[in-house]
């Protein structure tokens, strides 16, 4: 189920947003994705983009996803802190992470003055956004949505092939298997390999995409 999806109607069409709620801060990474991790909250846009036209009578455009941290922290201060900065330091504990459309309407819709209050992007006095790793163009979604689909298929040709060996994805020196529930089921020892995760920019990402590249490491 998607935790929230927010729409807006422009020019005859329905942009979609989702937004997933996470009980700790999450940041969005394209590398994660480019692993084959982390695919929820696309599968859940593109399938929107694919059907959510007989759900709500317009026309589909995807215009991003975004986490959102479900709780917030304290804030530190004393008797003397005025209540602007308590303010702003809890709403910068909601500000969300993830890959927004890059439309300038589409950016302004989502907050608007685009400040950074709520969503990754800000905008320059010169009118030109920050944050430039958490926008995509409708191009850029539409190689990911493309290279998102040919992931599944193969992640579901190996399963069933019976392909489900014990190598788990590692980012840095941490692995899921120190926290895993089921680690006894998969009989993984700790001399076992993994599969490491290299940091790409998006910009590398998507110069692959481009170029037709459809090995994604699974």
């Amino acid at each position: 189920f998607v935790d929230r999806v927010d729409g807006w109607v422009h020019d005859g069409r329905l942009y979609l947003r989702v937004v997933d709620y996470k009980t700790d801060r999450k940041s969005f990474d394209l590398t994660e994705v480019w692993n084959g991790l982390g695919l929820q909250m696309l599968l859940y846009l593109f399938t929107l983009e694919e059907k959510g036209e007989s759900l709500y009578n317009y026309a589909i455009t995807p215009a991003g996803v975004l986490y959102l941290p479900g709780t917030g922290g304290f804030t530190r201060g004393d008797r003397t802190t005025p209540d602007k900065d308590i303010l702003d330091d809890q709403r910068s504990q909601y500000r969300m992470s993830g890959m927004v459309l890059d439309e300038p309407e589409v950016v302004e819709a989502m907050e608007l003055g685009v400040s950074g209050v709520f969503i990754p992007v800000t905008r320059n006095k010169d009118g030109s956004f920050t944050k430039r790793s958490s926008l995509a163009s409708a191009h850029q979604l539409e190689l990911v949505r493309r290279q998102l689909e040919r992931n599944i298929v193969e992640m579901a040709e190996l399963l069933h092939q019976g392909q489900i060996p014990a190598v788990p994805a590692r980012r840095g020196a941490a692995l899921p298997c120190a926290y895993c529930e089921y680690r006894t089921v998969c009989g993984r020892e700790d001399p076992w390999p993994d599969r490491p995760i290299v940091k790409l920019s998006n910009a590398e990402i998507f110069s692959e995409l481009e170029g037709g590249q459809l090995a994604w490491r699974i």
